[in-house]
């Protein structure tokens, strides 16, 4: 199964034993049903409101319903639509946490990051560090089934504010499933997908991890894998523990954004040999373009082998 139809199938599914969610946004059962994200909505016997395209006040719409106990999920189109919300993601929520009523209810953002290419400058926007920084909320990338099962699950319909995000470029693309995963860090959601015995780990974030997967025979040295969720890196020590078990660390992320805290961690852990590769602000970003990280594989190897 693709992973759009398999992403389709569990929000269907969490959705229906949560019918009293309020869901809502431009088209969300009618048309494409954003590219079958919220293809049968209906069936689910939530309250659907089909709106107009109003981000700033779509974004209030779900912060008024929290103070009012009401769950709800806004679905948005793409990433680039967020930054007309900005001021009740930052001013709105920080007055509704001062009056401790974050908690009353779930609020989800659900949105489409553009990722595919030969989109505009603005559509194309991937800073997902830079708006957990901004908002201070958690932002959870969908990847693989592994996370659409355990993010839809467990985060979609949670007291409290969070965004989930999902990747416009594997939509029509096989889900990446694993049989047997390690959950390192709940709080994070760092999952280890391959284990290996050797002192070297790759870390992929945002939705990278499919430039390693999809070009493992590149890699000659031996390597464990874990994926990095939460665009809201909280620091703990089950995440430093486990990065201290490792000799070299390979970070890789698709994001025009890095996150500060996961960059203090590998700055401050100076045993530790690390390279980070993500992609880099140029002229190149001002217009459309393939959008594909430029991951060079025979030097993942050579810091490897040094």
């Amino acid at each position: 199964m693709n992973y759009i139809d398999t992403l389709n199938k569990k929000l269907l599914n969490k959705l229906s034993k949560n019918n009293k969610t309020i869901c809502y946004g431009q088209n969300i059962n009618s048309g494409s049903s954003f590219s079958g994200m919220t293809k049968n909505i209906n069936s689910t016997n939530c309250k659907i409101i089909n709106t107009q395209d109003s981000e700033n006040l779509l974004t209030a719409l779900g912060f008024g319903m929290i103070i009012n106990k009401q769950d709800s999920i806004y679905f948005l189109k793409q990433q680039d639509f967020l930054f007309l919300g900005m001021d009740h993601l930052i001013n709105t929520l920080n007055l509704i946490k001062a009056q401790k009523l974050d908690k009353n209810a779930s609020y989800t953002i659900f949105f489409i990051t553009t990722d595919s290419g030969f989109e505009g400058p603005q559509s194309r926007i991937n800073k997902l560090s830079n708006l957990a920084e901004l908002t201070g909320l958690d932002i959870f990338t969908i990847s693989t089934k592994n996370e659409i099962d355990r993010i839809i699950e467990y985060e979609l319909v949670k007291k409290g504010v969070r965004l989930i995000t999902i990747s416009q470029r594997f939509f029509k693309k096989p889900v990446l499933s694993f049989k047997k995963i390690n959950l390192i860090d709940k709080k994070n959601y760092l999952i280890e997908y391959i284990k290996s015995s050797n002192k070297n780990l790759i870390i992929s974030s945002n939705f990278s991890i499919s430039y390693i997967l999809e070009n493992k025979n590149k890699i000659s040295a031996k390597f464990t894998l874990a994926n990095l969720s939460n665009q809201n890196l909280r620091i703990n020590k089950k995440l430093i523990n486990y990065l201290k078990k490792f000799e070299k660390i390979y970070f890789i992320s698709d994001s025009k954004s890095l996150n500060s805290n996961f960059l203090k961690i590998l700055l401050d852990m100076k045993t530790i040999k690390v390279k980070i590769k993500h992609f880099e602000d140029s002229l190149k970003n001002l217009y459309p373009n393939d959008d594909i990280l430029d991951l060079n594989y025979n030097k993942i190897n050579l810091f490897f082998k040094k």
